[in-house]
């Protein structure tokens, strides 16, 4: 209790004392009454230290008041023992239990032994008086007893209503009529007890017996009572905590919430968590709430009660009247009065400690049901300081590159909106890198030595850049750097060469040293675009014209065009408006089977044929299409004319799936499965007819999003397929995890089996290792039925190329497929 409350307390002692002294005095003068009996004044003593020991403690903002059976004691004073005998005993009682027994404090003790004493004399006065006027009959003491309850109930609580409120410096007017209102009536009902007790005495003194038998059930139920209602509270506040801290999603949100939540439960005005030592960690970590109301973090040891609960995994208890001389010491050194100190578990066993001090009120202290309490809070603490670190793991590895450690494309996308949607922005610049010769390296020394060069660049571009910048892997070989402000275009392309420079810098790889160069492309915002899909676009345009130039740095310029194909640029129109009018022409290919030689099914191919330059082959215009953001509108027009002209042989009695490739960016898309689904079911197809090919590299961009999107396209019954497969990272693990139907052997392997003993082993080996994964395998580029024969003795489930035929319009096909199956016997003998 601060000293301004002592000093206010003291002032309400004072008062009650001086108050004291006349009521004694008054209640002096009054005629006596003369009791038949009297008990020795040393019982009435025993018998109020035993009432007080039976307390319902009801807590009370931060004091706790005390309903007890000390009216018993009362009656029997007032009816058995004279009036000075009746003061000496009622005080020595009360005196004995809280300075003895309890060990409040002086003031807490001084406060309650006066109390006692103006109670007393109130309770003599009031006696006395009504009996000088109403006589002394049973039924005139029985309501003079009454009375004398009624009147020391109502002073009592308005008693302690006032410190209470001298305490907290707060008082509601509404609680001096209804305390002392609830005080009265609360006196009168326990002072029937004590007249019941008064009436067996008076008969004879062996009831003595059966009013104690009386009176120690009705405290022992009392107890039980006040027991069984404060764990009913308990359980509320601890029900209560755990929808609380649930709700917090955030690791600091959620340590916060349990502090606050674990006072209210335990009643106490203190909490802390002390985390062990981490990997690296020479000290632990103490997490409290501080005055403004923010947690508060400090270093320290683990020793005294904190070592004791965390090394040997058990609960610690410290109450305020604690005889072991190092709980003390600890008590004193963190100015606590009590304390429980209870293990803290993770996933990988102790994580630390949680501790509640302080206990609320100066009557009760911390006991074994507490600590049981504590122990239950801190398991749900544990599970939620568990999920809000795996909710900021999962949102940190959704927003990070797991290979670099750099923020991805979706986190790029944030932050560049976030920073154009300031007031008044500044010129922003954001570059695009792409590494030169990546696919060599990854070729040359393998996948292993790619990823160690892409996470050396990473650490480059981090120490390089400009302080304030942003750096982001895109994906694959091609990063992000967003610079936030910057004075004019040429500070870009010094800030852009320095990268190179640094990046350029000879690299260790797997025992020896390469150099590996770079191609970087600049857009401005908002010169070049005030959004941020076309802002990197346009920086993607940029990074192009780079590579394409050998300059290294390029600033978008919307009139410059690539030296290799001055029209390419003006295609960007034309493409757009072909995709927009669906002018584009659907070829296929058939695939057959490799035993039977039945065509099974088609690869859809797009041909664009312009009215000027004429065919443009899907390596010209895709390329287009990816950097220009056309790739999605061109998917979306083939995937419907693939899907239309499937559904419509299967109509015919001809069903056979169509392939359509994906382009690496259409993996990127995460609405491609709903627009998918949409597609199949606005024009009736079954989503078997459909079958979509990805290349490796495309779902190494973004692996998790790859792989999670081909688990919903596969769901919905649509065939997946690894296109150009054994040019790009797969493996045989990579395989196994995914929803896979098919794999198609690129040609570049298939064509030189003939001459090729190594093109001959690649293709056997992974001609086993899908089959033996339940895969169909497809092999593409046979131009002989000689390859045809060997791929057939090897288990190659299913031949496409040349020697079945060319790409064909896909109104052509059926006329084709008739043809064909007069001659697929001959095709299929050996030549």
């Amino acid at each position: 209790m601060a000293q301004p409350a002592n000093r206010r307390v003291t002032g309400v002692l004072v008062v009650l004392a001086g108050a004291a002294v006349p009521l004694w005095f008054a209640a002096a003068r009054l005629p006596a009454y003369q009791p038949a009996d009297t008990l020795p004044w040393w019982l009435l003593a025993a018998v109020s230290a035993a009432a007080e020991l039976f307390v319902l403690h009801i807590q009370v903002r931060q004091e706790a008041q005390a309903i007890s059976l000390s009216e018993v004691p009362q009656i029997l004073g007032l009816f058995l023992v004279t009036p000075a005998q009746f003061g000496v005993g009622r005080v020595v009682g009360v005196l004995a239990i809280c300075a003895l027994w309890r060990r409040q404090a002086p003031i807490k003790v001084a406060v309650n032994v006066v109390l006692v004493a103006v109670e007393s004399a109130v309770a003599v006065l009031v006696f006395h008086a009504l009996l000088a006027v109403v006589g002394d009959d049973t039924p005139a003491r029985w309501a003079a007893a009454f009375a004398a309850s009624a009147a020391v109930g109502a002073v009592s609580a308005t008693c302690i209503t006032l410190v209470v409120a001298l305490v907290e410096r707060a008082l509601d007017p509404r609680d001096l009529v209804r305390e002392p209102a609830m005080g009265a009536a609360t006196s009168v009902a326990v002072a029937v007890v004590g007249l019941m007790a008064v009436v067996l005495l008076e008969q004879s003194r062996w009831n003595a017996i059966l009013a104690l038998l009386g009176l120690a059930g009705l405290a022992i139920g009392y107890r039980a009572y006040a027991v069984l209602n404060e764990r009913h509270l308990s359980l509320e506040r601890l029900y209560r905590f755990s929808q609380v801290v649930s709700a917090q999603p955030e690791v600091d949100e959620v340590l916060q919430t349990i502090l606050a939540q674990a006072t209210e439960v335990l009643r106490a005005l203190h909490a802390e968590v002390l985390f062990l030592p981490g990997d690296g960690q020479a000290e632990a970590v103490r997490v409290s709430v501080a005055a403004n109301n923010r947690l508060a973090r400090a270093n320290c040891a683990v020793s005294g009660p904190w070592l004791a609960a965390t090394a040997d995994g058990e609960p610690v208890l410290i109450t305020r009247d604690t005889r072991v001389l190092a709980d003390r010491e600890f008590l004193t050194a963190e100015a606590l009065r009590d304390s429980i100190i209870v293990p803290l578990r993770g996933e990988a066993g102790l994580i630390g400690a949680l501790m509640v001090a302080d206990r609320v009120g100066e009557v009760r202290t911390f006991d074994a049901e507490d600590v049981r309490l504590l122990e239950t809070v801190a398991n749900h603490a544990s599970t939620a300081l568990r999920n809000g670190q795996l909710i900021d793991r999962l949102r940190y590895e959704a927003a990070h590159d797991a290979l670099t450690g750099l923020p991805n494309r979706g986190a790029l996308r944030r932050e560049l909106s976030e920073l154009l949607a300031r007031p008044q922005p500044p010129t922003l610049a954001v570059m695009i890198m792409d590494l030169d010769g990546f696919k060599q390296v990854n070729d040359t020394l393998g996948h292993h030595c790619g990823d160690s060069l892409l996470q050396q660049v990473a650490a480059r571009l981090l120490a390089a850049v400009p302080s304030g910048a942003y750096v982001a892997r895109l994906g694959g070989d091609e990063f992000a750097i967003v610079v936030p402000s910057v004075a004019h275009a040429d500070d870009v392309l010094t800030i852009g060469h320095g990268l190179l420079l640094i990046v350029a810098e000879p690299l260790p790889l797997d025992g020896l040293t390469l150099a590996v160069n770079a191609s970087i492309g600049v857009a401005l915002a908002p010169d070049h675009a005030g959004d941020v899909a076309t802002l990197l676009r346009r920086a993607d345009i940029a990074m192009y014209q780079a590579k394409s130039l050998g300059r290294g740095v390029v600033v978008f310029d919307a009139a410059a065009s690539q030296p290799d194909s001055p029209a390419q640029l003006a295609l960007v129109g034309e493409l757009r408006r072909a995709i927009a009018d669906s002018a584009l022409q659907l070829y296929v290919q058939p695939k057959a089977d490799a035993n039977t030689g039945k065509v099974v099914s088609v690869e859809a191919l797009v041909r664009w044929l312009h009215p000027e330059h004429g065919q443009i082959m899907p390596d010209e215009f895709i390329p287009i299409a990816e950097r220009n953001g056309l790739i999605k509108g061109l998917t979306e027009v083939v995937l419907r004319k693939a899907i239309v002209a499937a559904t419509g042989w299967a109509r015919a009695g001809e069903r056979l799936s169509i392939a359509v490739n994906l382009s690496p960016r259409g993996l990127l898309d995460s609405r491609l499965p709903a627009e998918v689904a949409e597609l199949l079911t606005e024009l009736g197809a079954s989503p078997s007819l459909l079958t979509l090919e990805l290349t490796e590299s495309s779902m190494m961009i973004d692996p998790a999003g790859a792989a999670a999107m081909m688990e919903e396209l596969h769901d919905m019954g649509v065939r997946l397929s690894i296109d150009d497969f054994g040019t790009g990272y797969s493996s045989l693990s990579s395989l196994r995890k995914l929803p896979l139907d098919e794999i198609k052997i690129d040609r570049s392997f298939v064509m030189g089996i003939e001459e090729s003993s190594d093109d001959e082993k690649i293709v056997r080996s992974i001609v086993d290792l899908g089959t033996n994964l339940g895969l169909d395998v497809v092999a593409e580029g046979v131009e002989n039925s000689r390859i045809w024969q060997m791929l057939r003795r090897m288990g190659c489930t299913q031949i496409q190329g040349y020697y079945l035929t060319r790409p064909i319009p896909v109104a052509e096909f059926p006329a084709w497929l008739v043809d064909y199956r007069k001659r697929d016997a001959t095709l299929v003998t050996v030549g």
